[in-house]
C-alpha cells in the first residue's frame, strides 16, 4: 500500500490522466486495485472487465513510388527535314520512400481479450491466442495472435500501462488466477481511508499544469542553447585575444640606451633574422626589429622604439 507521493509521482499521475480520458490510474498507482474505467461503449462477454483502456493506434510501413529516374543510351540523328530519331535503350529505375501510415482509435484490455477499435483497422485478439509482445520503441509494440499481428502505437506516458495490463492479463491466465475475482475482492476490501486518499490524490492532480516538451521543442531549445554557447565562446576568443595584445609586453631594468649597446650588438646591415633574434634573448618588448612595410600596418602611437627597417 502506497501511502506517500513525492511531487514527481503526482505529475506522473496528473500527466497519465490528462493524455487518457478512459482511465483513472490513481487506485492503481496507490496499490489499491485495477484503474477505474469509463468506457461505456465496449460490451464484455460475461465474466469479463476491462482492466485498461486507452488511446492508441495501429500503423504499418510501406514503400511508396514518387516517381522515376531514367537515361538514355545511344545516339539521336537529325534528318535533313528536321526531324529527330533515337537508337537505343531507355532505362528508368523508380523512386521510393518510406510511407508510415496511421490508424486511430482505443485499445481496451480485458481479463480475457485485446481489443482494438478503429474506423479503419480493428483486431480483436483473444487473451489464450496471444504469442508474443515486442517493444519496437518508447511508444510503440508489436502484439502477435495465432497467425495475425499488429504494429500498435500509443503516448509514451499511456504506452507503459497498456503494455503492464496486457502481460498482467496473460500472465494471470498462464497462472489460472481468475482476474474477475480479484477485482471483486479488490473493490470490497478498500477502506474509507483509501478511498479519501484516492479522491485526494484526484483533486490535486485534476488542475496540476502539466506540461511536456515535443521532441521538436526539445530539439529547438538544445540548439538555441548550443548557438549561445558558440556565441559566448566566440566572445570570449575575441576579448582574451583582445586583451593579450593590449597586455604590455616583458621590461627589464636596463635602460634603451643600455640596450643599444648591448655586446654583440648587431650591426644594420646584419641579417634580419639575427637582429629579431638577437632582441628576443633579451627579454625585453620596448624594442621592436620589423620591415617598413609591416611598421607602417602597425599602430603609429606604440611605445616601442623603432630600430631596424629593412626593405
Amino acid at each position: 500500500m502506497k501511502l506517500e507521493l513525492t511531487k514527481k509521482d503526482y505529475k506522473k499521475i496528473a500527466l497519465a490522466n490528462k493524455l487518457n480520458p478512459y482511465a483513472d490510474i490513481i487506485p492503481f498507482k496507490l496499490g489499491f486495485g485495477f484503474p477505474q474505467i469509463n468506457y461505456p461503449s465496449f460490451i464484455t462477454q460475461p465474466d469479463e472487465f476491462i482492466l485498461y483502456a486507452a488511446p492508441a493506434y495501429t500503423f504499418t510501413n510501406t514503400t511508396k513510388v514518387t516517381g522515376f529516374t531514367g537515361k538514355t543510351y545511344g545516339r539521336s540523328v537529325q534528318t535533313k527535314r528536321g526531324a529527330v530519331f533515337h537508337t537505343g535503350r531507355y532505362y528508368e529505375k523508380p523512386v521510393t520512400q518510406n510511407v508510415k501510415n496511421i490508424y486511430n482509435g482505443d485499445i481496451i484490455i480485458t481479463n480475457k481479450r485485446v481489443v482494438f477499435i478503429g474506423t479503419e483497422d480493428s483486431f480483436d485478439y483473444s487473451i489464450d491466442k496471444i504469442s508474443a509482445v515486442k517493444i519496437i520503441n518508447k511508444s510503440s509494440f508489436l502484439i502477435t495472435s495465432s497467425y495475425s499481428s499488429r504494429n500498435v502505437g500509443a503516448d509514451k506516458e499511456i504506452l507503459t500501462y497498456i503494455l503492464t495490463f496486457i502481460n498482467y492479463s496473460i500472465q494471470a491466465y498462464k497462472e489460472g488466477t481468475n482476474l474477475l475475482e480479484t477485482q471483486k475482492a479488490l473493490k470490497s476490501g478498500i477502506s474509507e481511508e483509501e478511498t479519501a486518499l484516492c479522491n485526494v490524490v484526484r483533486y490535486k492532480t485534476k488542475n496540476m499544469k502539466v506540461r511536456r516538451l515535443s521532441q521538436a521543442s526539445v530539439i529547438n531549445i538544445i540548439t538555441a542553447v548550443l548557438t549561445l554557447l558558440l556565441f559566448f565562446l566566440i566572445i570570449f576568443i575575441i576579448v582574451r585575444t583582445s586583451l593579450a595584445k593590449d597586455k604590455p609586453g616583458p621590461v627589464t631594468d636596463k635602460s634603451i640606451i643600455e640596450l643599444l649597446t648591448l655586446p654583440d650588438h648587431p650591426k644594420i646591415y646584419d641579417n634580419y633574422n639575427n637582429a629579431i633574434d638577437f632582441y628576443k634573448n633579451t627579454g625585453d618588448s620596448r624594442i621592436e626589429v620589423t620591415t617598413a612595410s609591416k611598421y607602417a600596418r602597425k599602430n603609429i602611437n606604440s611605445d616601442k622604439k623603432v630600430l631596424y627597417l629593412f626593405q
